[in-house]
């Protein structure tokens, strides 16, 4: 019984595909970032999906850089003036000594004083200082007090500029009403 034949499970005859040879980086291909023995690149995947970064949707191979997140420095004397602030605040001009309490500029309310004034010295001074914080109000602002943003800083300054041009023409108005009527309301 020598010849008796042993049947055992085995597993199926597996057939392998040949692989491709890798070829070696040299000195001239090598690159540490895109080569890798062990590693395969997919060159099929869009360049968006690779490493989280975007890619312009014009020149897919042209990465977009991010905008670099600034400081806030509102609130400091010395500090700089973030884009987009400079610039005509209405706000400041039309209504300075109020505008300046709220918006840490508190020096504006000595012009609440310039009403003691003889009516020459008193129109120059509140012309002047209203010229000059209009031109310099959102820079004085941003340094007088600290703000959340920058969109916090123009949304607050946009509600005082569209409030502070109504009171203006609410009084104007007035002013004429009791101009034309001769006082006499």
């Amino acid at each position: 019984m020598n010849d008796a034949v042993r049947i055992s499970p085995t597993p199926p005859a597996v057939e392998r595909k040949p692989q491709p040879v890798r070829q070696q980086p040299t000195s001239e291909t090598a690159n540490p970032e895109t080569s890798a023995p062990d590693e395969v690149q997919a060159e099929s995947e869009p360049p968006a999906k690779k490493a989280g970064i975007e890619y312009s949707k014009f020149d897919p191979s042209t990465p977009i850089a991010p905008e670099p997140q600034l400081e806030n420095t509102s609130g400091l004397k010395d500090g700089a003036i973030p884009a987009g602030i400079r610039g005509w605040n209405w706000a400041a001009f039309l209504l300075a000594p109020i505008w300046g309490i709220f918006s840490g500029v508190p020096y504006t309310v000595i012009l609440f004083g310039a009403f003691l004034l003889p009516p020459a010295l008193q129109f120059s001074l509140v012309a002047a200082a209203s010229v000059y914080l209009g031109f310099k109000g959102n820079e004085l602002a941003w340094r007088g007090r600290k703000w959340r943003s920058v969109e916090h800083f123009r949304e607050f300054q946009s509600k005082w500029s569209s409030w502070s041009i109504r009171i203006t023409i609410l009084f104007g108005l007035v002013f004429l009403y009791l101009a034309a009527t001769g006082g006499n309301a």
